[in-house]
């Protein structure tokens, strides 16, 4: 708690660009630095070089701790909404948990509205995108998890970034792909098609060669991509939090007649106390408190060193899902989500350049010294 704490106190001191993370993409351009307290101009260019060592250190430290956090978060989010789905059919249980992120975004109610107001077509964009998702992405992931273990639809999700960009490069005219980006396109989908061909699905209750789980998984990630390229067609320089209120607004407004068309009708009274549970934190930390945090990374380490938690998101997924729900971990599952998560991190992952160390003796007080 202490850790998700300091991480909201980030994001509340600096504010992260733009980026789309319920739709599956990554839009930042930049990330803001810790500022650096320096003494008299005439020492600031030897202190900053003398603490470069330790700061990296501590902003090693610091990434670690918020990946393993937030990729917890969301691991924990899937595993939450599996229980979930055992109890509340999948339409209403996707109502019940925008409800509960809703109720997280009020803090930031006055945000929202300056960014919105005034913008018909900007809340008509924010709402198509939250009708995909998570509305409609909901729904699927709910569907995939009676039919698939949490570890392995979560690593069927995560090719959410990688279709994402490729859609977009189709799309939006950007450059030819990289050798490394082909390389990981190869590896993802050798590893997809591993995880169908053996049939995996880590449930023992869903007959043996049952893919609709996989389907499912996959129909996410490709819908994550679609909102993700119409995201940044349309909604380029939203801001970011205001967009990530209204598209759970957004959805809301689709689920709920849904919900009362298609749905048997839900007994709130019926419900266990553990679903209640399920269905709270799945909603408020996992469509709501997840994104902040995440964007409070973005702010601290940059896009790429963020992304990081998306890798670990299957892997607490899966670890969670054997603990807790006895899903079964098999060798091919494991070898075919290793491809998988290979594969996305070769897609998404770019060098950042590092700045040249200071030259030694390049300082004002180096030159005062040559004297």
């Amino acid at each position: 708690m202490q850790a998700f704490g300091r991480t909201l106190g980030g994001y509340r001191r600096r504010r992260a660009p733009a980026l789309g993370w319920y739709t599956g993409t990554v839009s930042a351009t930049g990330s803001a630095q810790d500022a650096v307290s320096s003494a008299p101009a005439v020492e600031a260019h030897v202190e900053v070089a003398a603490a470069a060592p330790a700061r990296q250190r501590a902003g090693a430290s610091t990434l670690a701790r918020d990946v393993m956090v937030l990729g917890l978060i969301w691991g924990s989010s899937v595993v939450f909404q599996r229980t979930a789905v055992a109890e509340i059919e999948p339409v209403p249980l996707v109502g019940l948990r925008i409800v509960a992120a809703l109720f997280f975004f009020v803090p930031f109610l006055p945000r929202v509205w300056r960014a919105l107001a005034g913008r018909p077509r900007v809340m008509l964009d924010v709402g198509i995108v939250g009708a995909l998702n998570p509305a409609l992405c909901g729904v699927l992931s709910g569907l995939a998890l009676q039919f698939a273990s949490s570890g392995l639809v979560a690593v069927l999700i995560s090719l959410g970034p990688l279709l994402t960009a490729l859609l977009a490069k189709l799309m939006l005219d950007e450059p030819p792909l990289r050798r490394g980006q082909v390389a990981g396109l190869a590896c993802a989908f050798g590893g997809v098609a591993l995880l169908i061909l053996t049939r995996s699905t880590g449930l023992s209750d869903v007959a043996a060669g049952d893919l609709r789980g996989h389907l499912f998984a996959l129909a996410i990630a490709l819908l994550m991509a679609i909102a993700g390229v119409y995201n940044r067609r349309r909604l380029s320089g939203t801001d970011a939090l205001a967009m990530a209120a209204g598209q759970n607004a957004g959805a809301l407004l689709v689920i709920a007649p849904a919900a009362l068309l298609l749905a048997d009708p839900v007994d709130l009274g019926t419900i266990s106390a553990g679903t209640w549970i399920a269905v709270v934190i799945s909603g408020t930390i996992g469509l709501g408190a997840s994104f902040v945090m995440f964007q409070a990374m973005i702010a601290r380490h940059g896009p790429t060193a963020a992304m990081l938690a998306l890798y670990t998101m299957p892997v607490a997924a899966a670890a969670l899902g054997a603990l807790f729900l006895g899903e079964a971990i098999t060798a091919t599952m494991v070898a075919g989500a290793g491809f998988v998560l290979a594969g996305v991190v070769l897609f998404t992952w770019r060098r950042t350049p590092t700045p040249n160390p200071p030259v030694k003796g390049s300082g004002l007080r180096g030159r005062l010294a040559g004297r």
